[in-house]
């Protein structure tokens, strides 16, 4: 688990708001991971790109995640490592914070246009 993760995602649970992970990962392989590291209790839905007729950048997978948790995805953010989620966002409508770790096939995600480009998820700025 990356530094911060945790602390980042006790204070977004905090905001009383509905989470979810969505990844292009199978599903029960992200929840299997989740839940070995003891994440899995921050997320209210999990969602694989196995769920989905298309997968990230496509905005289908973070639409219907949106519609799963209540939440119109104008009112949504996506917090994500990679061009595709930054894209998936922008087609759905969703704001996007970018972590500057994790994988983004290899290309410097600070190239990637988004609200926030944070080292850590405990460094989001909210307001």
């Amino acid at each position: 688990v990356y530094p911060g993760v945790i602390e980042g995602l006790e204070r977004l649970r905090a905001l009383g708001r509905p989470m979810a992970c969505l990844t292009n990962k199978p599903g029960d392989f992200a929840r299997g991971l989740l839940a070995s590291k003891q994440l899995d209790r921050y997320f209210d839905r999990v969602c694989g790109g196995d769920e989905f007729a298309r997968k990230k950048p496509d905005p289908l997978p973070l639409v219907a995640t949106c519609a799963m948790l209540g939440v119109a995805p104008q009112r949504a953010w996506m917090i994500g490592d990679s061009s595709n989620d930054a894209r998936a966002a922008a087609a759905a409508g969703c704001g996007c914070v970018l972590v500057t770790y994790g994988y983004n096939h290899g290309e410097p995600i600070g190239a990637v246009p988004a609200l926030q480009h944070v080292d850590s998820l405990a460094a989001i700025a909210f307001g």
